[in-house]
């Protein structure tokens, strides 16, 4: 349920335009245009990771050819970190975030997938601009506080094991 209302609200978001407060406004990206996560896609198989991002910074982030959609590259992130391709989701992620910064979502993801990887550190960071992004992110709250317990008992400042 949640994901169709997130799945619906990005659809609408990019039929209305980006508007953030205080900036001039973006007009709506052309809802035809190729899908900009399938061409990455592609590419990461075709050529591999780095090449691929490479790739999609010169030629396909930027050009109006493609439609760029924050729930398409989220999906694409996901689907390869749920087939075991960790370095491959961060990066995905990691494009998502560059092309949607101020999307609390895209933060969240990219937590998700350096936690996955066991980059505690760097998962801390993003949860927390997911939190400062949206205060009421159930699950940046909740990675926030699981990580924070995993250095209180590696620090041994816990005197029970920690329970989430």
């Amino acid at each position: 349920m949640q994901n169709t209302i997130r799945t619906t609200l990005a659809v609408l978001g990019l039929a209305l335009g980006t508007v953030v407060p205080g900036e001039p406004q973006k007009p709506a990206p052309a809802l035809g245009g190729e899908s900009a996560a399938a061409a990455l896609e592609s590419l990461m198989t075709a050529r591999g990771r780095a090449e691929a991002v490479a790739e999609y910074r010169e030629t396909i982030a930027t050009n109006e050819r493609y439609h760029v959609s924050e729930t398409e590259l989220n999906a694409l992130g996901y689907r390869f970190l749920q087939g075991g391709r960790t370095s491959d989701a961060i990066a995905v992620f990691e494009l998502n975030a560059e092309a949607f910064p101020r999307s609390w979502s895209v933060w969240d993801s990219l937590a998700v997938a350096h936690e996955s990887g066991g980059a505690r550190d760097k998962a801390l960071v993003h949860y927390a601009r997911s939190v400062e992004l949206n205060p009421a992110s159930r699950s940046g709250l909740n990675g926030l506080s699981r990580l924070r317990g995993y250095e209180l008992d590696a620090t041994r400042e816990t005197r029970q094991p920690l329970r989430f």
